[in-house]
């Protein structure tokens, strides 16, 4: 037990670091497509920028968390 109160701090933190790399990335993605800098867009590139990112949140908490309670209990069945 003593695993989960730092998993569930890394998943937060994994949760934000994840959001916001993939916020970067696509806002990149954005800059660099020349169909989302259209006047006239009807902010469908914005939308998805927002959708991703909101997201990939969940993914990056279950990730850092999972990692993270699986080593505590590698430690922990080592000693």
């Amino acid at each position: 037990m003593k695993a989960l109160g730092p998993a569930l701090l890394w998943g937060m933190g994994g949760a934000v670091i994840t959001a916001v790399a993939v916020f970067a990335l696509m806002v990149a993605l954005y800059r660099a497509l020349p169909e989302c800098s259209v006047v006239g867009d009807s902010a469908g590139c914005e939308i998805g920028v927002a959708l991703v990112t909101i997201a990939t949140a969940p993914l990056g908490f279950m990730l850092f968390f999972s990692v993270t309670l699986v080593r505590g209990w590698a430690r922990a069945w080592r000693r």
